[in-house]
């Protein structure tokens, strides 16, 4: 039998604290993007576990059915509102559609749309300036690595079906 071959980027092997501590260094640098906002936090911080390098190579499946996707025609960053399985633009109108034509559907999340926390593990509140320009910084550092893994995916799936 032939040797499977890896097709998706391994997120944990990209993105490792080393690199996140220097992702982070070099957003606290860029005042255009809000920079400064992140001057007081450390990566620990601004870590939580959709983030952790530890747990990117082992994605975790989550039903959220009957949960409301959370979608805005704005860049809005989510706190982990329990309100809501996810916050998504484009996903949550085929998401919508697919429920109306009663089909089963799946979303898949992924570093670059990471969850920032609004507090720290110390309970301090993160700013919403600094929770954006974390949050761009990680899309800015990992967005085409993410999107290439999300079209490798969906791919696999009209293949599969």
């Amino acid at each position: 039998m032939p040797k499977a071959q890896q097709i998706f980027l391994p997120l944990n092997k990209i993105a490792t604290l080393a690199d996140l501590a220097s992702v982070l260094e070099k957003a606290k640098k860029n005042k255009e993007e809000g920079g400064q906002q992140l001057e007081p936090f450390s990566l620990k911080d601004l870590l939580n576990a959709a983030l952790d390098p530890a747990n990117l190579g082992s994605p975790k499946a989550v039903n959220f059915q009957n949960t409301p996707l959370l979608t805005t025609d704005f860049y809005f960053i989510a706190a982990g509102n329990a309100d809501y399985a996810a916050l998504e633009m484009d996903d949550a109108v085929i998401g919508y559609a697919a429920k109306q034509a009663n089909v089963d559907f799946v979303f898949v999340r992924n570093i670059s749309d990471t969850l920032v926390p609004a507090k720290t593990p110390a309970n301090q509140t993160i700013p919403p300036d600094a929770r954006q320009a974390w949050s761009s910084a990680v899309y800015n550092a990992y967005g085409m690595f993410t999107s290439f893994n999300s079209a490798v995916a969906a791919w696999a799936l009209i293949a599969a079906s």
